[in-house]
């Protein structure tokens, strides 16, 4: 299990950045949009695209431990070597409150992240999942195999936390059925396992847990079936396949309904 250090908060782990994207939609306190392919950003979100490394640095290497803190580079972000192969989301929240305290219009929270890392031809690195339980495995897996990674969510309203996973696997299945990537798969704590299974993932384990270095803790492997996922989520006919690539790289606005703590 990861080293969680309880004295850090999840308001401490949540970046604030700059942000115009509630401009255009002021009625909503959320939004969810791709960030990046690769290195390559989606229109200028730049600022957007450092927040969301800067979270997980502040989660995995602060919060969890379940990265040195060497690895958390100059700028407070965190990079690793398959984040040049991964599409990249995240979640922000307008930061009514700090903006009412700085006076300025503007500003956003960081508090979800997601992204795929994607075994293509371009890029046909074994997945994590196939490094850490080779056990797994008989043969290398396919061009199109997909890992999801990096999933973070973080709020200090528990019930809002809980909710923002809907929309960042809404914007992964798209993406995945859209592209035409198979298999799925994931590696994760029995914890996060756990919570997925309460979610509603149609997930397998394919490897029993053991420690991952690279994770600092002990996690297990498992394999999604994205068919199931994409019926469920109505996700899977061609009227959807055709609104997800129109709208794939446009910002999604939501509200979420939750009593104050």
């Amino acid at each position: 299990m990861s080293r969680i250090d309880t004295t850090v908060t999840n308001e401490a782990v949540i970046p604030v950045i700059e942000a115009q994207i509630f401009n255009a939609s002021p009625e909503h306190q959320f939004a969810i949009g791709m960030l990046a392919t690769g290195y390559e950003l989606v229109d200028d979100r730049g600022g957007i695209f450092t927040g969301y490394l800067r979270l997980r640095a502040n989660v995995y290497a602060s919060q969890t431990n379940m990265i040195p803190g060497n690895e958390v580079r100059p700028d407070g972000t965190e990079k690793d070597a398959d984040d040049s192969r991964s599409t990249h989301w995240a979640i922000l929240e307008r930061a009514r409150e700090q903006e009412q305290e700085l006076g300025f219009q503007g500003l956003a929270r960081v508090v979800a992240s997601i992204r795929t890392i994607e075994k293509t031809a371009t890029d046909p690195r074994p997945l994590p999942i196939e490094v850490f339980f080779p056990e797994a495995f008989t043969d290398p897996l396919p061009l199109g195999a997909v890992e999801v990674s990096r999933y973070i969510c973080r709020h200090e309203n528990p019930i809002i936390q809980s909710r923002l996973s809907a929309p960042l696997f809404s914007a992964v299945v798209g993406h995945i059925q859209s592209k035409g990537f198979r298999p799925i798969f994931g590696v994760v704590e029995e914890k996060v396992e756990q919570r997925l299974e309460r979610y509603g993932v149609p997930m397998q384990r394919i490897a029993l847990p053991k420690f991952v270095p690279e994770y600092a803790a002990d996690n297990l492997g498992f394999s999604v079936d994205i068919q199931a996922m994409a019926e469920f989520m109505g996700l899977d006919n061609p009227e959807a396949l055709a609104k997800i690539r129109s709208e794939q790289r446009k910002w999604s606005y939501f509200n979420i309904e939750a009593p104050s703590l």
